[in-house]
């Protein structure tokens, strides 16, 4: 079969023209070798969420003690009415195991569903005769395609490395072993040094721009043996410190569940004493009835609701943030957002459009603004220099020039290299003809570095073809104020070259790049050359180690250069900027601008921004290097794998006293040192990237956010995806986050209200009167209206503005605060006051006529007695209390009075409200002894107005 060339022929395809690819190719490739089938992550099964929710083993308690009651029953009244209550228990149990698995069940569903939405991918591919690229879904590849790479993409599927040099991949994916791995083009020459050309499935593209072509695709590839898994299980640290505060729930509940037991008991030992021995099926009912009673306090006083809470409200925030442009890759973001008190972000496309426009250029020592459509060849320039800058725009760069639907050419890729290939489309360029030039005349390429903050391309033989004279040429392009003083000649307003004097740089660097474009907020891109002859090249080649390393390229390639030109590009800031900081200062996190932009620049958009004001910025306001050189230290790993800052001393006097805000020409590393110098000092920190390099910043943070735009080895690493790349999307995270731990207060606040007055209540009524205030059905009830109903309710408030004032919380943080006491403690106090008189007075307040304790519930005929309707309407006011207190627990700050405030803009708590009242309704008139409740005449049903 042979090297590259060999496979390209066995697969029908070709390096610079791809396969045919019309629909007759497609469907013939797709016949032999598959589709690019999308990866199906483990889908859950509903079978084990209700597994899962019958794995409790109070519940099991429970349906024994059923079981038990349905005996006693059967034996102590014959027929269906005997074993009726204990059955009705079964179908309480049930409603409650189905209500949470098909909760659970929707929880993890979702979030597979997302995920998987999450992996949407698309890649440039070369198809056609006319070898035009083309953006492409990942799972649209066939078998053939000849698809580009560049660094921080995803390889689609299993490929061979067919064009590239410089390529090393991240496959960590499928090996322990935690080194990037080289890759080389396989070839006659070098296969003696076994290169691997083998490109895996979802591994990623660390360095390096290259093509490859898809050999295997679908199930077929690595990525279809390497079944993908989500963690749906694993808690959140919220949801352990809820579980911590159920278990003292429910400690309190068997405490309050035997006091029920011991007084009922002493109560029934009393009766004896004084009223002598009861037939044996009444007694045997009687304590059927007192432990299943005694298991369903301690069901009800277990806050099954408080761990569920937290997961509706993640999985409704999630589907929400999915519509507010926000994808979520991680269950735990959400909540750490809520956290947040740092968001480290960068300016392109978050702070502004990412729409870049060329506004001005100086070449040929003429500053010239770009005002008109055709520009560059309305400026008297050169021939030669013309010929110069068109060919370094085209030829450095690693956007790719594709046909839009309307059949025109249009730039893709990165945001400055697309202004400027729009910039030659302007003067009506033969853009997608014209780059095809350097198509195998490439012999070195040296990709952009955020550290060196340049970019070089070597080129041979551009424009003697006809003639013995060879040549080599360089093209550079990065920051001016780094290559104006690498450079030794430009060019005149005739177009001559000349000496670049060390006064001509000053003015070049002050007055042009920094007055007239860094301090009116533009962008600034320096283009400059250098030639060399074949020999010299070669020479070079040689005796520089074949430029492996950044030092072995740093004289050829970066020093000695001729100034071609300095452009200027204009990314206007986006309106809702403003708005999106101002919520951040209000919600007291703290917003630094980290930008790889001039300092000049950085800050009049910081300015713009609102993030600075114009009177901070000497002291808020450094470059990345000045910050490297004052922080003077490094981050290491604990045993526990934790970042540290090694001396974080500087770092913290630094940011606490000179309040650093905006840093400039920064690097990657720079957004990692910030990051971890902040979690030092216990702040939160949310992080966004998009590029290769940020990788690692991106899994420093406490939450990382890729941009939408960004690269797929970003997305990756990312905890959330923001689709816009805006910052008010990451202000909207932080509003979501807070939300979460909103709605579990709401919910907190409302169950222990419940849990404490039904406590309270049976606790007295059992001691007055030996008998339950409740019974086991009517406990299940309730305990379904305050964990289910109130936690699918409650945990479906959608944020709003106002919930940015609720500070960051802390894991030190109270989860139940002091306004919260004051509200549990007050609300129910009240509730039970309430019960309480209506416990002492009812019978004569209602005129029930022949009122006993000592009376049976129904009669021999299933007539309610007296008794029935006094406990039914007892049960009956207590539910109303609290279903009306829930629209109170809507609040939860001391300052929020208005209880009734968007409640219509949550459609859950209108709906669950009114099912509620029906299914009480229901209950109280229709269920008789299944519930043991009598049904109520409208003035029975109104306790708060006896006539």
């Amino acid at each position: 079969m042979g090297f590259g060339s060999g496979l390209l022929t066995r697969l029908g395809t070709e390096l610079n023209s791809g396969i045919i690819g019309d629909e007759k190719d497609l469907t013939r490739r797709i016949k032999f070798f598959g589709k690019n089938t999308k990866p199906l992550q483990q889908l859950p099964r509903i079978i084990d969420s209700i597994k899962e929710a019958l794995d409790n083993r109070i519940l099991a308690a429970l349906a024994i003690a059923a079981l038990f009651s349905m005996i006693a029953g059967a034996i102590s009244e014959p027929g269906w009415l005997g074993w009726v209550q204990g059955f009705s228990i079964y179908i309480g149990i049930f409603l409650i195991v189905s209500i949470s698995a098909i909760n659970d069940y929707n929880k993890d569903k979702n979030f597979v569903k997302l995920n998987s939405e999450v992996k949407k991918d698309r890649i440039g591919v070369i198809r056609g005769k006319l070898g035009v690229t083309q953006t492409v879904s990942i799972y649209k590849l066939v078998v053939g395609d000849i698809v580009l790479l560049e660094p921080g993409c995803m390889v689609p599927a299993d490929c061979v490395l067919v064009e590239g040099e410089d390529i090393i991949c991240d496959e960590s994916k499928y090996s322990d072993d935690k080194d990037k791995t080289r890759k080389k083009v396989a070839s006659d020459e070098n296969i003696s040094h076994y290169p691997d050309p083998f490109l895996l499935s979802n591994s990623f593209v660390i360095q390096g721009n290259a093509k490859a072509v898809v050999c295997v695709v679908g199930d077929k590839s690595r990525r279809g043996s390497h079944e993908e898994k989500l963690d749906t299980d694993s808690k959140t640290p919220l949801q352990i410190r809820l579980e911590r505060l159920g278990a003292q729930a429910t400690k309190l509940g068997i405490q309050a569940s035997a006091a029920i037991l011991v007084a009922s008991l002493l109560n029934f030992s009393m009766g004896l004493i004084f009223q002598g021995m009861m037939p044996f099926d009444k007694m045997l009912n009687y304590f059927a009835e007192v432990i299943t009673q005694f298991i369903t306090v301690i069901i009800v006083a277990v806050p099954e609701g408080l761990p569920l809470t937290i997961s509706l409200s993640l999985a409704y925030s999630v589907q929400r943030m999915k519509k507010d442009g926000i994808l979520i890759k991680d269950l735990n973001s959400p909540e750490a957002m809520g956290s947040v008190s740092e968001i480290l972000i960068g300016k392109t496309g978050t702070l502004t459009y990412g729409d870049l426009k060329v506004t001005n250029f100086y070449v040929q020592s003429k500053l010239i603004h770009n005002k008109r459509s055709n520009t560059l060849f309305n400026t008297d320039l050169n021939p030669t220099v013309l010929r110069l800058l068109k060919d370094s725009i085209l030829f450095n760069t690693e956007a790719r020039i594709e046909m839009n639907d309307k059949a025109f050419y249009e730039p893709h890729g990165n945001n400055t290299e697309v202004a400027l290939l729009k910039f030659l489309q302007d003067a009506e360029l033969p853009i997608h003809d014209d780059i095809r030039a350097k198509f195998g005349n490439v012999l070195f390429q040296v990709p952009f570095s955020s550290t060196r903050k340049n970019s070089a391309i070597v080129i041979k033989q551009l424009y003697n073809a006809d003639s013995d004279e060879h040549f080599v040429r360089i093209f550079v392009k990065g920051a001016p104020e780094q290559m104006i003083f690498n450079c030794v000649s430009t060019y005149d307003q005739s177009g001559e070259l000349i000496d670049f004097t060390e006064e001509l740089q000053q003015y070049v660097a002050h007055d042009i790049v920094g007055k007239e474009f860094a301090q009116k907020g533009l962008r600034c891109l320096a283009f400059a050359y250098k030639d060399y002859s074949m020999e010299q090249y070669e020479q070079l080649l040689e005796s520089n180690n074949k430029f492996v390393t950044d030092r072995d390229r740093e004289q050829t390639f970066f020093r000695g250069l001729n100034l071609l030109a300095v452009f200027a590009m204009e990314d206007k800031i986006r309106p809702e900027v403003k708005e999106a900081i101002k919520l951040a200062k209000a919600g007291a996190i703290t917003v630094r601008l980290v930008s790889g932009d001039h300092l000049a620049t950085a800050i009049d958009f910081a300015v713009k921004a609102k993030i600075i004001k114009p009177a901070d910025i000497e002291n808020s306001c450094i470059t990345g290097e000045e910050f490297r050189r004052k922080v003077n230290t490094e981050i290491r790993q604990d045993v526990n794998g934790k970042n540290y800052l090694v001396d974080p001393t500087a770092f913290k006097s630094l940011i606490m006293k000179q309040k650093i805000r905006v840093i400039a020409r920064a690097t990657p590393e720079d957004k990692q040192l910030l990051s971890v110098g902040l979690q030092d000092m216990t702040r939160t920190v949310a992080l966004t990237g998009e590029g290769v390099n940020d990788v690692k910043g991106l899994k420093f943070a406490n939450v990382g956010f890729a941009m939408g735009s960004g690269v797929s080895s970003a997305k990756d690493a990312a905890k959330m995806i923001l689709v816009e790349d805006n910052v008010l999307s990451i202000i909207n995270a932080v509003l979501w986050g807070r939300n979460i731990f909103s709605n579990v207060r709401k919910f907190i606040q409302f169950q222990f209200t419940v849990n404490f007055s039904a406590l309270i209540l049976m606790v007295l009524v059992a001691l007055a009167s030996g008998q339950q205030a409740f019974s086991v059905v009517q406990l299940l009830w309730l305990n379904l209206i305050m964990d289910m109903f109130a936690a699918l309710a409650l945990a479906a408030e959608r944020p709003q503005k106002s919930v940015i004032k609720n500070s960051p919380f802390r894991n030190s943080d109270d989860i139940i605060t002091e306004s919260m006491w004051k509200q549990i403690i007050g609300v129910t106090g009240y509730i039970t006051l309430i019960m309480i008189v209506l416990f002492m007075f009812l019978d004569n307040m209602w005129s029930l006529g022949d009122f006993s304790f000592n009376q049976e519930w129904f009669t021999s005929d299933g007539i309610p007695s007296a008794k029935c309707v006094y406990f039914t309407m007892l049960f009956n006011c207590f539910i109303y209390l609290h279903l009306f207190n829930e629209i109170n627990s809507r609040k939860v700050r001391p300052d929020q009075f208005n209880v009734f405030e968007h409640i219509l803009d949550n459609f859950y708590f209108i709906v669950i409200f009114a099912v509620t009242i029906a299914i009480q309704y229901f209950l109280i008139n229709y269920t008789g002894r299944m519930a043991r409740c009598a049904r109520l005449s409208l003035r029975q049903s109104c306790p708060e107005a006896p006539s």
